[in-house]
C-alpha cells in the first residue's frame, strides 16, 4: 500500500528533479508543459500498443508480472522479501488493459528471448509513461491557479485513485465471504457455481499469486537436492503434486484462472477480456493514459488463446467483489434491487459481527426504527457494551470508479451518500438516545415496539458510519471536508479499517479509548489525517493525539502523515510464511497494564467509563499511580495500615485519591471514611470534583476488582462543610510540618506538599 503524502513527495521529487524552480515559475510555464508532455505522453502510448501486437501476449504478460514482483529484493535474514518499486506505476494491469483495448488480429512472432527484451523495455517505457502523467497532473493542477479546497481536493482524490491495496492479506476472505454468499443461488442459476466455489476459487488465484512462482522454485530446489543425492535417481518416481509445482515455476499455467479455480467457463469467460474486446472509460486526450480508470476494474481476467489468465495480485483483490457485481447485474437485469436489499443485510449482519467479535458479550440490535409513525428514522445497528453505546450506520453502496480528473462531481456525490447521510443518521438516533432519559424504545419497520433498553447507566455514545468500499482517504478527515455538512461526533471508517482494528485491540476497554480519542482529534481543526491507520499509530504514539498541536504556533495546521508505517510492516506480514513482527502497542507499565484488564475481566458495569478516565493519563501519570499502588502495597504489608494516594495539579490536570485494599489488612475505610476523606481534600483545595478509586488485591497482590466514584461538591451535605472543609486544612498543615521536618526549607515556586496544586507561595507560604 502506497499513502497519500508517499505519492505527493514522489510527484514534487518528479517534477522538481535536476532544477531550481519556484511555484510562480511553474505556474507560468504550464500551459506549454502540460501540452508538450501530453505529445510526449500520447506518443510513448501509441509506441507500447504496437509493440505489444506480437503473439504470445500471455508469455509477455508473465515476463513483466515477474520483472514487477521480484526485481525489487530486500534480504532479512534467511528471508528474501520483495517489495514494490519506489514508483507504483502499475506496469501489469496497465499492461493487461492495454492488451484488452488493442485489438491483435495482426501480430508478431516473437521468442523466448525477444520476449524478455520486450517485457524489460515496457517496464522501463511504462514507468516514464506514468511519471510524465503524474508530472501532467501537477502542471495541470498548477495551471488552474485555483489554491480552493475544491481544487486541492480533486488533485488528492486522483492522487489516490492510483493507490492500491484497499486491505491487508490477512482480512481478504473475510471481507469477501459474507458479501458473495448473500447471491449463492444466483451464482447458481447464473454460472452453476456456488458462492462457496466462487470463495474458494477466488482464495486459490490469491495463494497462486502470492505464493505460486517462490513454491514452485522451493519443490525444484528439492528436486535438484534429492537427485543430487541420490546414486540412481528415477525421474518417474517423481510425484504429480511436485511436477505439477515445478511446472508452476516457470509456466504461465501458475496464472490459468481455470485450471486453479476449477470455475466454470461461463463463469471465467464472463470475468475475462479477449483483447481489442475492452475499451477506456476515459474519452478525449486521456484515454489511454494510466492514470485513469482502467478496463481490468470491470474484467480481472484476460482471454488469450482461449484460456484466461490472472496476472495482477491489487487489480484482483481490489476490484473482484465489484466486479462480481457488474457481471451479475449485466446479466440477470432484474437482479439489481435484490442484489441491494442482499448486500445491505449482508453488511449489516458482517459489521455486526465484527463489533461482537470485538465487544464479546454485547447486546445487538439491528433495523431498529424511532420517532413517530408520521415522522419515523431508521438506525442499522444499536450495539450496547456495558455503560456504553454505540449507533452505527453501514453504507453498503459502491463508490465510483470515474477518475477524479474528469470526474470529480461523481466523486462529492459519493462522498456526500455514503459519508454525509450516514453521518446525519448517526447523529439523530444519538440525540433522540438522549432525549430517552432512562428507557430507550425501538421500533420494527411498522412502528411498532419490538424492544425497550433501559440505558440509565449509560456514560458514553460512540456514533460511526461505515461503508463497505473503502474511502479510507476522505473518511479520515470527513469532519475537515467543506462540501460535507457534518454532524459532531461521528467517525467514518471503511470495514478494511474496522476488521484491521478487530485484529490489532486485544482489549475491547482500550479499543473504546481510541475511537474518543479519534473523535476528538476529528474536532480538532488544526489536526488533520489522511489515512485512517494514521489515527492508529498516532494514538500509540501520543495517546491523546490532539494534544499534539498544542506544541505548535496557534495559527498553525499539523498534516500527519508516516504513523502507519510501522503498523504495515506489523499487518502486511499477518498469514503468511514471512517471520511475524511484534505488534506495536502502546507503552504501559505492568501494573497499569493489570488495571484495564482487570477492568475488562471483572466484568465491571462501569468499565468503559472508568478505563476511558484511566487511559486517558499521560505515561508519566500511569507511571506514578503504578509506582504509588506498589508502594502502598508494601508499606500497607509491612506495617498493616491503609495508606491513601492522592494526586492534585493545577489547571486541567488529574484530580484523584486511591485506596489500596489487601486481604491481610484488618483496619481498612469504610465507604462513608472514603467519602469524607475525598471530600475534605476537595473542599481544602477547593475543587468542584475529585475522582475516588479503589483497588483491591489478594493476598498474592494480584488484583482482584477496581472500582471509581466521582465525587462532586453537590454530594457533599452542608452541614458538614466545615466540620470537613476543617479536617482537610489540619491534613495539609500536617502535611507540609511533616515535608519541613523531613526535607527542611520549601521554595516559594514549589508545589505545595500539602496536596492541592498550587504553588507552595499562593498556598501555605502565603505570608511567609
Amino acid at each position: 500500500m502506497f499513502d497519500l503524502a508517499f505519492v505527493w513527495v514522489m510527484l514534487r521529487r518528479v517534477v522538481f528533479q535536476g532544477a531550481n524552480v519556484n511555484g510562480n515559475e511553474i505556474k507560468n510555464e504550464a500551459s506549454a508543459g502540460m501540452k508538450q508532455l501530453a505529445e510526449e505522453i500520447n506518443e510513448c502510448i501509441e509506441s507500447i500498443r504496437r509493440y505489444i501486437q506480437i503473439d504470445r501476449q500471455e508469455i509477455l504478460l508473465m515476463a513483466v508480472s515477474d520483472i514487477a514482483t521480484f526485481s525489487n529484493p530486500i534480504p532479512e535474514g534467511d528471508v528474501l522479501f520483495y517489495r514494490q518499486d519506489d514508483v507504483p506505476s502499475r506496469p501489469v494491469e496497465y499492461l493487461q488493459s492495454l492488451i484488452a483495448a488493442t485489438d491483435n488480429t495482426i501480430c508478431t512472432h516473437v521468442s523466448d528471448e525477444d520476449i524478455g527484451r520486450l517485457a524489460h523495455r515496457y517496464v522501463y517505457d511504462q514507468k516514464i509513461l506514468f511519471l510524465k502523467s503524474l508530472k501532467y497532473l501537477f502542471y495541470r493542477y498548477r495551471e488552474l491557479g485555483d489554491d480552493s479546497e475544491t481544487s486541492q481536493l480533486a488533485f488528492e482524490a486522483q492522487l489516490m485513485h492510483m493507490v492500491r491495496g484497499n486491505r491487508y492479506r490477512f482480512l481478504q476472505i473475510d471481507y469477501l465471504r459474507p458479501l458473495v454468499l448473500a447471491h449463492d443461488d444466483e451464482f447458481q442459476k447464473l454460472f452453476d457455481v456456488t458462492a462457496n466455489e466462487v470463495v474458494a476459487g477466488y482464495e486459490k488465484i490469491e495463494i497462486a499469486l502470492l505464493n505460486g512462482r517462490l513454491e514452485g522454485l522451493d519443490a525444484l530446489r528439492k528436486l535438484c537436492d534429492k537427485a543430487r543425492l541420490a546414486d540412481d535417481f528415477d525421474i518417474s518416481s517423481i510425484p504429480d503434486e511436485d511436477v505439477k509445482a515445478v511446472e508452476d515455476a516457470f509456466s504461465v499455467s501458475l496464472f490459468n484462472v481455470t485450471r486453479i479455480t476449477g470455475w466454470p467457463e461461463a463463469f471465467v469467460d464472463a470475468l475475462s477480456f479477449a483483447p481489442g474486446e475492452a475499451c477506456f472509460f476515459e474519452e478525449g486526450e486521456m484515454q489511454y493514459w494510466p492514470i485513469v480508470t482502467l478496463p481490468i476494474v470491470e474484467r480481472p481476467f484476460i482471454k488469450i488463446g482461449g484460456d484466461s489468465y490472472c496476472f495482477d495480485y491489487y487489480a484482483l483483490t481490489d476490484n473482484f467483489y465489484r466486479a462480481i457485481q457488474k457481471l451479475i447485474l449485466r446479466t440477470d437485469f432484474d437482479y439489481s434491487e435484490r442484489w441491494q436489499q442482499r448486500q445491505k443485510e449482508a453488511s449489516e449482519r458482517m459489521v455486526e459481527s465484527v463489533f461482537k467479535e470485538m465487544l464479546p458479550g454485547c447486546s445487538t440490535h439491528r433495523d431498529n426504527y424511532y420517532g413517530s409513525k408520521k415522522h419515523r428514522s431508521e438506525n442499522d445497528l444499536l450495539i450496547r457494551y456495558r455503560d456504553a453505546l454505540l449507533v452505527i450506520e453501514v453504507k453498503a453502496g459502491s463508490f465510483t470508479d470515474a477518475p477524479p480528473v474528469s470526474g470529480y462531481a461523481s466523486h462529492v456525490n459519493r462522498y456526500k451518500e455514503l459519508i454525509g447521510k450516514a453521518n446525519s443518521q448517526c447523529a439523530q438516533m444519538r440525540d433522540y438516545i438522549r432525549r430517552s432519559n432512562t428507557n430507550l424504545v425501538l421500533y420494527d419497520e411498522h412502528m411498532q415496539p419490538k424492544e425497550v433498553l433501559d440505558i440509565s447507566d449509560i456514560k458514553s455514545i460512540f456514533c460511526l458510519s461505515v461503508t463497505v468500499d473503502n474511502i479510507n482517504t476522505y473518511a479520515a478527515c470527513a469532519e475537515k471536508l467543506g462540501f460535507l455538512d457534518l454532524e459532531e461526533g461521528v467517525s467514518c471508517l471503511a470495514i478494511d479499517d474496522l476488521m484491521t482494528y478487530r485484529e490489532y485491540f486485544d482489549n475491547p476497554l482500550e479499543f473504546l479509548h481510541f475511537l474518543k480519542q479519534r473523535e476528538i482529534a476529528a474536532l480538532n481543526e488544526r489536526l488533520i489525517l489522511k489515512d485512517e491507520l494514521d489515527h492508529l499509530g498516532m494514538y500509540i504514539a501520543h495517546n491523546c493525539y490532539s494534544l499534539e498541536v498544542d506544541s505548535i504556533a496557534k495559527d498553525k495546521t499539523i498534516y500527519v502523515s508516516g504513523y502507519r508505517e510501522e503498523l504495515d510492516e506489523y499487518f502486511e506480514r499477518l498469514g503468511t510464511p514471512s517471520p511475524q513482527l511484534q505488534k506495536p502497542r502502546q507503552s504501559m507499565p505492568k501494573r497499569f497494564r493489570e488495571i484495564i484488564d482487570v477492568l475488562l475481566s471483572s466484568g465491571n458495569p462501569q468499565a468503559v467509563h472508568v478505563s476511558s478516565y484511566l487511559l486517558d493519563f499521560s505515561s508519566e501519570a500511569r507511571e506514578q499511580l503504578s509506582d504509588g499502588i506498589e508502594m502502598s502495597l508494601e508499606r500497607q504489608a509491612a506495617t498493616g495500615r491503609q495508606v491513601v494516594l492522592s494526586f492534585s495539579g493545577t489547571g486541567n490536570s488529574l484530580r484523584l485519591t486511591c485506596f489500596v485494599f489487601q486481604d491481610e489488612l484488618s483496619d481498612v475505610m469504610s465507604d462513608q471514611e472514603m467519602f469524607d476523606y475525598v471530600a475534605t481534600i476537595l473542599l481544602a483545595n477547593k475543587e468542584d470534583e475529585r475522582m475516588l478509586l479503589s483497588f483491591r488485591f489478594d493476598t498474592s497482590r494480584a488484583l482482584q476488582t477496581v472500582d471509581m466514584r466521582t465525587i462532586t461538591l453537590s454530594q457533599i451535605p452542608s452541614s458538614r462543610f466545615d466540620e470537613l472543609r476543617k479536617r482537610g486544612e489540619r491534613m495539609g498543615d500536617f502535611r507540609v510540618a511533616k515535608y519541613v521536618e523531613q526535607y527542611g526549607r520549601i521554595a516559594r515556586n514549589q508545589p505545595c506538599p500539602c496536596g492541592s496544586g498550587m504553588k507552595y507561595g499562593r498556598c501555605h507560604g502565603r505570608g511567609k
